[in-house]
């Protein structure tokens, strides 16, 4: 084979890689590059703040400090499947009590906590560490949420909550 004869076979191959490309940029382009989502996962999250409803609730540790939730929309709507690291925001309102112990106001309280189990359709679970006062500090409040939701939120409790993140309160 001569010189001539090799440099013309690249120049054929080139020129056919060269098309092959140009046809692939193309048919892609117009292409969506956005991963195919099952409909509950294109689902918007809901706007403003949901009711949900306490159905179980399980300790995870024989010291009571951890507790996990599950709950369901009391609308009994389907939820948006959740991504990793998704939270959902609590509002818990307190009473505070005026000095002749009468409520004087109610004040509310927002707390994020992170989805911790796969997800389902009908329900998210939620796992809350109670929150003591810490070792140095032993007069320094409690986690009110934390101890709230463990002292308080048995099945059937009703807890709002925004699928938005929302500075503490």
């Amino acid at each position: 084979m001569t010189a001539p004869i090799l440099l013309g076979w690249i120049a054929l191959g080139m020129i056919v890689q060269l098309v092959l490309g140009m046809a692939i940029s193309v048919r892609t382009r117009g292409a969506s590059h956005a991963p195919i989502e099952s409909d509950r996962t294109a689902q918007a999250a809901w706007p403003g703040l949901r009711t949900f409803r306490v159905v179980a609730r399980h300790f995870e540790d024989a010291s009571h400090s951890q507790c996990s939730f599950l709950l369901a929309p009391v609308n009994g709507e389907t939820l948006p499947a959740f991504k990793p690291g998704q939270l959902l925001t609590f509002v818990i309102p307190f009473s505070t009590a005026g000095d002749d112990g009468t409520d004087a106001s109610v004040e509310q309280v927002t707390r994020n906590y992170s989805l911790s189990d796969a997800s389902r359709a009908d329900s998210y679970r939620i796992t809350v560490k109670r929150a003591r006062p810490p070792l140095d500090k032993p007069d320094a409040p409690a986690g009110i949420v934390s101890n709230y939701l463990h002292d308080h939120a048995a099945v059937g409790t009703l807890l709002d909550a925004s699928a938005e993140s929302r500075p503490q309160m």
